[in-house]
C-alpha cells in the first residue's frame, strides 16, 4: 500500500471514527491510510474489525475526526467533510448492503436515480438522452435489461443487488464503495461483476473501487490491494499476493490464510 499521498484518491491522516453521540464509541482508531488511482482494493478482516465503518465514513454517512482528503483527477484536494449533497454523489457512489426497505420503483426508475447528479437546475426533472444511454448500457452490463420494468418488490436478493449495483455505476462517479456487493449473487453474477468492475478500473473510468468482502477468495480475484482490519487499526496493507500470504493475516485470522485457501481450492 501506498503511503505517499501523491497520486492518491483518498488520503487519510489519523482518521477515527464511531457510533452513539459524537462517535463516543469508536471504531475505527487513527488511520493512516493512503490509496492510489486506478486501483481495486478490498478491505478484509473479521467480524467487528471496522470495514464497514470505513466505508460510511468515506461516503459520507458517518461523521469522522482526523482528516480524509479526497484528490480528483487534476489533483486538486479536497477534505470529505466539507464535501456534500450534489457535488458529492458525482465523486463517490456507495454501495449499501441490501435493505429491505425501498420505493416502489421500476428497475429503470431505480437506475435513473443514479443520474439525479448529473442533472442541470435547467433539466426541470427530466432526464436527457445522454443520461438514458448511460442507464442503458449498465442495465445490460448488469444483466437488468429484460426486467427493466419490474417493479422492485417482485425482485430477488441477487436482482435487487444488481439493480443497485447498477444504480452505483449509473453515477459514473470516480470512486466506488462496494459494501459485501456478492452478495445474494450467484456465481456467475459474482465473477461477471467483478469482472465488469476490473474492466472500468483499468481504462480509469473508475479511479477506485473500494470494497469490503467478507469471502476473501473473491477479495484476492476482485484487488489488486488488500486492507486488512483489525480492532480498529489497519493490520496490514499491501499487493493481495503478500498480503494473503503475511504471518499478520494469519496472526489477524488466527489460521494459515494461504494454505486455508489452496485447501479449499483443491477440495473442489
Amino acid at each position: 500500500m501506498n503511503t505517499s499521498s501523491a497520486n492518491s484518491v483518498i488520503t487519510t491522516k489519523q482518521l477515527s471514527a464511531g457510533y452513539g453521540p459524537k462517535g463516543q464509541s469508536p471504531v475505527l482508531k487513527s488511520l493512516d491510510l493512503s490509496i492510489p488511482s486506478a486501483s481495486r482494493v478490498a478491505i478484509i478482516g473479521p467480524n467487528g474489525s471496522g470495514k464497514t465503518t470505513l466505508l460510511r465514513v468515506i461516503a459520507g454517512v458517518l461523521p469522522y475526526t482526523g482528516s480524509l482528503i479526497l484528490t480528483d483527477r487534476q489533483g486538486r484536494e479536497t477534505e470529505r467533510s466539507s464535501v456534500s449533497g450534489r457535488e458529492a454523489a458525482k465523486k463517490i457512489a456507495f454501495l449499501a448492503q441490501i435493505s429491505s426497505s425501498y420505493f416502489p420503483y421500476t428497475v429503470r426508475e431505480a437506475t435513473l436515480m443514479g443520474r439525479y447528479a448529473h442533472q442541470s437546475a435547467s433539466s426541470l426533472g427530466g432526464f436527457s438522452f445522454a443520461d438514458k444511454a448511460v442507464v442503458d448500457q449498465v442495465l445490460n452490463e448488469c444483466g437488468l435489461t429484460e426486467l427493466e420494468h419490474t417493479r422492485l418488490a417482485e425482485l430477488s436478493g441477487g436482482q435487487l443487488q444488481r439493480v443497485f449495483l447498477a444504480r452505483a455505476l449509473a453515477q459514473q462517479a470516480e470512486i466506488l464503495l462496494l459494501d459485501e456487493m456478492t452478495n445474494h449473487l450467484d456465481l456467475y453474477y459474482q465473477l461477471e461483476l467483478i469482472d465488469s468492475i476490473r474492466e472500468r478500473t483499468r481504462d480509469n473510468t473508475i479511479r477506485l473501487a473500494l470494497g469490503v468482502f467478507h469471502d476473501i477468495s473473491l477479495a484476492v480475484r476482485f484487488a489488486e490491494t488488500l486492507i486488512v482490519m483489525d480492532r480498529g487499526t489497519i493490520a496490514i496493507a499491501g499487493p493481495s499476493a503478500q498480503v494473503i500470504r503475511s504471518d499478520q493475516i494469519n496472526q489477524v485470522y488466527s489460521l494459515n490464510v494461504y494454505e486455508q485457501l489452496c485447501s479449499l481450492s483443491r477440495g473442489i
